[in-house]
């Protein structure tokens, strides 16, 4: 395993040959229009790749080390980062510590990072170790970074209907699907947010089976439902909780990151029952999974007015004034002042709440390293979930669970978890950013797909976009690596034939000891 291998862009150098295209993918650029611009702040160059010999993968490298790469007055003009299919635990950890400091900078100059492969080793081996006198390789990309206007993000939800009458209570199962990290393009969330993704398409397919059959069918609804926006203020759950019409919302489950060998349990106090809370707990305990509490006071928002609100048909969500910190808060703000306090809230992560901040929640989130899991864990945490909601939603549940090793309905798939953990979180489901990820991703195609078979009423719901964060793009784009002289090259071989040429002709005319063998050469010439 070894760590990213960087490379520096410093030098002017000619017209290249040997050119070859390679994919790289740029850190991230953002607005925050009420705080000021950060990441990465330009696209194109085309300069020489100078060796990063300072960063040795086997010596300790403190994070100030690396802020001090973005300070002003060097001479780096850019960043080329090598990075391996197999990345070191030690890696990972400082870049975990170095990346949302990298995202809160404003760097003028590109930034850019690129999957290893054969060919690229070849170049980082030829650049750290052959003479570089006449010969140098030169990495160009073209472009200009664009705003991205109008975001196309979308909510997508499905239901599970119980039997009885119209107003039945409703558990809402959530989780947001789209990514963000350093690096947007090569960012999949392995863990935040896609095991809460493959956790919730896992237990929708169980559940669809006991409510297929008119006998279990219980007096309960169960929505489930995916959103984006969470790096536009978390604009999808905001805008489902405006719009929703849920007469009897018992509780909301929020899974948020569940491939962890210990969890993290949060609750809003209110009023309600702690039903899933406590059940929670219990399953726990009896699983051996180790399960914090925390309980977080009902926050306290500005009273909402009809003309806060806009309609649909604008399409423009408004400007918030605070961002806000996690999921959960995001959702109260929105609902109705009756929900809040009646409605039992959870989130279930293998993080603890985020710490206040003025910057959005999205900084303090991001990991574009967040790209393996362990599937036994989010095996074992998607069954606790599961059992969780069976035994709020039928009251024989203790039966049917101590009789679940005998019929399969209830069991969890391990091989459908990892079959959509290997999918999410390869090629297919990079770059779910929310202002770059519409219905036509290859991954919200997928998801869209298996809700409509399990589920039933199956919706999109496209989310107006906020104008408090203002991202650019693309993420990713086709370089080129050429081999290329210098021009002090093609300066020094015309220098040395002028050189040449002149001491030719000076010594020709000016020095005594030739000039006989001038005359004699002249005699001869008049001879002939």
């Amino acid at each position: 395993m070894r760590s990213i291998a960087p490379l520096l862009v410093v030098c002017f150098f000619t017209a290249a040959f040997a050119a070859s295209n390679v994919v790289v993918h740029r850190m991230a650029q953002y607005d925050l229009p009420t705080i000021g611009a950060f990441g990465s702040r330009s696209s194109a160059l085309s300069l020489s790749l100078s060796p990063f010999t300072f960063l040795d993968a086997d010596r300790d490298v403190t994070v100030d080390f690396f802020t001090n790469l973005t300070k002003p007055g060097l001479r780096v003009k850019g960043y080329l980062f090598l990075v391996p299919s197999t990345i070191s635990s030690a890696s990972r950890a400082l870049w975990k510590q170095f990346e949302p400091i990298l995202l809160q900078k404003n760097t003028s100059f590109p930034i850019y990072f690129a999957l290893e492969t054969p060919e690229l080793r070849q170049v980082y081996d030829a650049v750290h170790t052959g003479d570089h006198t006449f010969e140098k390789h030169v990495f160009s990309v073209r472009g200009s970074p664009q705003a991205v206007g109008s975001p196309k993000t979308v909510n997508i939800q499905g239901w599970l209907r119980g039997s009885g009458s119209v107003d039945l209570p409703t558990i809402v199962l959530a989780a947001h699907y789209d990514s963000f990290g350093l690096v947007p393009g090569m960012s999949v969330g392995a863990d935040r947010p896609t095991s809460g993704v493959t956790a919730l398409l896992e237990i929708s397919r169980v559940l669809s089976r006991i409510f297929g059959e008119e006998r279990s069918r219980p007096a309960y609804n169960v929505l489930f439902l995916l959103c984006g926006g969470s790096t536009l203020n978390y604009a999808g759950i905001q805008q489902w909780a405006e719009s929703q019409r849920i007469a009897k919302l018992e509780s909301v489950l929020l899974l948020d990151g569940i491939a962890d060998g210990s969890l993290h349990v949060r609750t809003v106090d209110s009023t309600a029952p702690r039903h899933l809370t406590e059940s929670l707990s219990a399953i726990a305990k009896k699983m051996g999974v180790q399960l914090s509490m925390e309980k977080t006071p009902m926050p306290t928002f500005p009273a909402r007015k009809e003309e806060d609100t806009p309609a649909p048909s604008r399409g423009v969500a408004p400007q918030p004034t605070v961002f806000f910190q996690n999921m959960e808060e995001a959702l109260l703000a929105a609902l109705p002042e009756d929900s809040r306090s009646t409605s039992e809230i959870v989130v279930l992560s293998g993080f603890p709440s985020s710490p206040n901040s003025s910057l959005p929640a999205f900084l303090s989130r991001a990991d574009f390293l967040d790209t393996e899991s362990d599937v036994s864990l989010i095996s074992r945490n998607t069954h606790m979930i599961l059992e969780a909601l069976i035994r709020q939603i039928w009251p024989n549940a203790a039966s049917l669970i101590e009789a679940s090793d005998a019929v399969p309905t209830f069991h969890i798939s391990e091989e459908a978890l990892a079959s959509w953990q290997a999918f999410l979180s390869g090629p297919s489901g990079a770059g779910r950013v929310s202002p770059f990820v519409d219905a036509h991703h290859p991954a919200l195609v997928a998801i869209t797909k298996n809700m409509g078979e399990t589920l039933r009423d199956v919706t999109l719901q496209a989310v107006a976009t906020p104008r408090s964060v203002l991202f650019f793009g693309p993420l990713s784009r086709t370089g080129s690596i050429d081999l290329a002289r210098p021009y002090a090259f093609h300066v020094i071989v015309a220098l040395c034939v002028i050189a040449y040429n002149a001491a030719i002709f000076c010594g020709f005319k000016f020095l005594p000891s030739l000039s006989v063998v001038r005359r004699l050469f002249a005699q001869k010439a008049g001879k002939q």
